[in-house]
């Protein structure tokens, strides 16, 4: 990643999944640009690793909300603790958290179903639209949504999968449209496979 940038420079930057993976290093990259960061995710001990090592690229505190993004109630209950503690100010919202299991459509259990299309499309759709109620207020703000090239191109084995990440890119194209006319910009980042954690637990089979 290139040098330093001033655009993110003292802006909050409220990350999800950023425990590992690309939130992570979307985590390390904010904070090495100067940003107030704001992470969060369900594995607390990684998160707490996380905002230390935000800390130390910063040299400003960062700080850490333990969130199951498949929990409607505890996105809640966490989302008014970060608003709170940013003075109602969040400028860059990043939504990284996700997981995907690659199974052929027929064997995929109903409940890993819902539990992919909870954590992938809608928390990502709550904590969104939180946000952005406040972002309006102040007529300015970034939500960045991470989708993936399955949500452009669907491959065998990953039906559900691919099926969230479409729902993310419709969700996105028209929220784009919708939050334009209050200042606020949306952007769908759909990146291909990534060396990253991700794999080991999503194709067994390969």
């Amino acid at each position: 990643m290139s040098g330093f940038d001033e655009r993110l420079k003292n802006k909050r930057v409220f990350i999800t999944g950023a425990s590992g993976g690309l939130g992570e290093q979307v985590a390390y990259e904010a904070a090495r640009q100067g940003a107030i960061v704001l992470v969060a995710a369900r594995r607390e001990d990684r998160l707490m690793a996380v905002r230390e090592r935000c800390t130390e690229l910063s040299g400003r505190d960062a700080f850490a909300y333990v969130l199951d993004v498949g929990n409607r109630m505890q996105i809640s209950k966490v989302l008014n603790r970060v608003i709170g503690e940013a003075g109602g100010k969040i400028d860059v919202l990043v939504n990284s958290a996700g997981f995907g299991l690659f199974e052929p459509a027929l064997d995929t259990p109903p409940d890993v179903t819902e539990e992919m299309f909870r954590v992938n499309v809608l928390g990502l759709i709550q904590i969104s639209q939180k946000v952005a109620l406040e972002m309006k207020k102040r007529g300015i703000g970034h939500i960045i949504n991470i989708s993936s090239q399955a949500g452009k191109m669907a491959t065998p084995k990953s039906a559900v999968y691919a099926g969230t990440k479409f729902a993310v890119r419709g969700y996105s194209n028209a929220l784009r449209l919708e939050l334009k006319p209050f200042g606020i910009n949306v952007t769908t980042v759909n990146p291909g496979p990534i060396k990253t954690e991700f794999f080991d637990k999503a194709d067994q089979d390969g």
